[in-house]
């Protein structure tokens, strides 16, 4: 709905077909996407998101969505649109023309989030951001960005209400430089470093043992701390 203020949140939006733009979402409005994950969406241009309004991103996983004929298989943002995109996660998309990962005209806002494994059309394309802040894009196609295989796992339950790709032990988009204010990750468990992405990593203590973690939810995460991963 044009000119309206919407959320959405802790959502999965997958296997959607639209014969123009936008597979999981045409945004013409105020939009928050947030704890969510798209996947496997597919329209002309915007296979994920087609935004021409204003749209925020945070905490979210875009991965395996299609533009058939035309631009940004992650997210296509407009001419005159507004995106802003946080810690979140786009792997595995593809577009026919460009911006396999997100292919932009308007105005963008991108901070701490992997455009990675992009299929076709490469993961940036487009008008530079306006914000370009602690990013991680291994084909350096985002003038700026970090470079370097985040080693992502697959879309799949590491725990929380919706399917996430976690990081591998060694990704670059791990940090050791901890958040002065911990938050949440996309799974709703503690994010206490600048990691990369929607996932927060859980470091290992030592080789063998378990790392225990208790979203807000009250959902219990078990890893195996030497790889970072869930069981």
């Amino acid at each position: 709905k044009s000119g309206a203020t919407l959320t959405v949140t802790n959502s999965t939006l997958s296997g959607n077909t639209a014969g123009n733009g936008g597979g999981g979402i045409y945004n013409l409005s105020n939009l928050t996407v947030t704890n969510s994950t798209l996947s496997g969406n597919t329209a002309a241009g915007g296979g994920g998101i087609f935004n021409r309004g204003i749209l925020t991103v945070t905490n979210s996983t875009i991965s395996g969505n299609s533009a058939t004929s035309s631009r940004g298989g992650g997210i296509f943002n407009a001419g005159g649109a507004t995106l802003t995109v946080s810690n979140s996660t786009l792997s595995g998309n593809s577009a026919t023309n460009s911006g396999g990962g997100i292919d932009n005209s308007g105005s963008l806002n991108i901070a701490n989030t992997i455009i990675a494994n992009s299929i076709s059309g490469g993961d940036f394309a487009g008008t530079a951001p306006t914000l370009n802040l602690n990013n991680l894009v291994p084909d350096g196609s985002l003038s700026g960005a970090s470079i370097g295989d985040p080693l992502l796992g697959p879309l799949q339950n590491n725990g929380g209400p919706t399917f996430t790709m976690a990081l591998g032990a060694g990704s670059p988009a791990i940090s050791i430089t901890p958040l002065g204010t911990p938050n949440l990750d996309q799974r709703g468990f503690t994010r206490t470093n600048n990691d990369i992405g929607s996932y927060a990593y859980l470091a290992p203590a030592a080789i063998n043992d378990i790392v225990i973690s208790v979203n807000t939810s009250g959902q219990v995460g078990l890893f195996l701390s030497s790889a970072g991963t869930a069981i």
